[in-house]
């Protein structure tokens, strides 16, 4: 199957590197028109949510997809606002899916996992000075707990924007799907 989002226009926040980078890398490989922003928390991307249903709406079309964490099924610890704002993220897909469904406007959340990013390797650099152990061994123990055995790479969250942002997609909408290898072990 190949993604074709020519004609398309996509607003990437967090773009300029990691997951961000990522996203936007696959969708400009898609075809996709490109607006790249920097990092947002939670209130901005509501405020552009807001700004952008109009136009949406009057086309009949549109994809959202807010990219979380996984951290909403299983808090990460030592990340506490960031686990807060996160679920809030949960709450904003479930019920702005519900209102803007029936105008061919479909919400979704990405939640990825273990992701090799900067971030993440900042992560694994602090942990590695509190035990006195290296950060690769970090990293190691990060991909021990996985499943699938290895951290994911950006863009494979972004072949699942990719996805969500095209017509094939049409009917997952108010869904927040985890991209972490296998790694939570919550049912829900």
């Amino acid at each position: 199957m190949k993604i074709d989002l020519r004609g398309k226009l996509a607003l990437v926040t967090g773009s300029s590197k990691g997951i961000g980078f990522g996203v936007a890398k696959v969708l400009s490989g898609c075809g996709t028109d490109l607006i790249l922003l920097s990092r947002l928390l939670l209130y901005p991307p509501v405020f552009l949510t807001l700004a952008l249903l109009p136009g949406m709406k009057k086309k009949e079309w549109g994809r959202i997809t807010y990219l979380t964490s996984v951290a909403i099924k299983e808090p990460i610890e030592g990340l506490t606002l960031s686990n807060v704002v996160r679920i809030s993220t949960a709450g904003l897909v479930r019920d702005l899916a519900r209102d803007v469904a029936p105008h061919g406007i479909t919400v979704n959340g990405i939640m990825p996992g273990m992701i090799d990013t900067e971030r993440l390797r900042e992560l694994a650099e602090e942990r590695a000075t509190a035990r006195g152990i290296s950060a690769e061994k970090v990293l190691e123990g990060f991909a021990s707990e996985i499943p699938t055995g290895r951290l994911g790479g950006p863009e494979e969250i972004g072949y699942l924007a990719a996805y969500l942002a095209s017509d094939y997609a049409s009917y997952i909408c108010g869904s927040m799907i985890p991209v972490d290898g296998g790694r939570l072990k919550s049912s829900l």
